[in-house]
């Protein structure tokens, strides 16, 4: 029971991550969060049912998507391309007024 839950909810999280990731609007880098939680659920589940193939994918997937949380939550700045150009545009005013 205990095992089914941990895989549905998974499931559901990684579903909704990869959702938001797609729909590239300000919030997907939470999907990245979503897929984080989500490995984690599943790497719970392959440990209960000792299956090593799914909690070594779920181990290196978590250390993919925590990578993925960093850059789009912590570091968004230098990550999207939207950011990139206001830095861009910055700088040239930036040099104009200078």
């Amino acid at each position: 029971m205990l095992i089914d839950i941990l895989m549905w909810s998974g499931s559901g999280l990684g579903i909704a991550g990869s959702a938001l990731l797609a729909a590239r609007v300000a919030a997907s880098g939470w999907g990245f969060a979503m897929f984080w939680l989500s490995n984690l659920l599943w790497l719970a589940a392959g440990v209960m049912m000792g299956e090593p193939s799914i909690w070594t994918l779920m181990m290196v997937f978590t250390v993919t998507n925590s990578i993925g949380v960093y850059r789009w939550l912590f570091r968004r700045d230098s990550v999207t391309p939207e950011a990139r150009l206001h830095r861009r545009i910055a700088e040239l005013e930036a040099r104009l007024h200078a």
